[in-house]
């Protein structure tokens, strides 16, 4: 199972209902060495990438 970041239950309100369908599956189907991270700020408080997931090994997928 994958870790989402932030945890799933902290992004839920903020989610649309396609991302929540996503986030679900990514977390349910994915192995466990991967890292999805969900709304990330990369200038100042504005939020450029929505879905950002790796794993600990290879690289990353935008």
């Amino acid at each position: 199972m994958a870790e989402l970041i932030p945890f799933l239950n902290t992004c839920l309100p903020n989610m649309t209902s396609g991302e929540k369908r996503l986030a679900r599956r990514l977390e349910a189907f994915l192995e466990d060495d991967y890292l999805c991270w969900y709304d990330i700020p990369l200038v100042g408080n504005v939020v450029i990438l929505t879905l950002l997931f790796c794993t600990r090994q290879e690289a990353c997928c935008f």
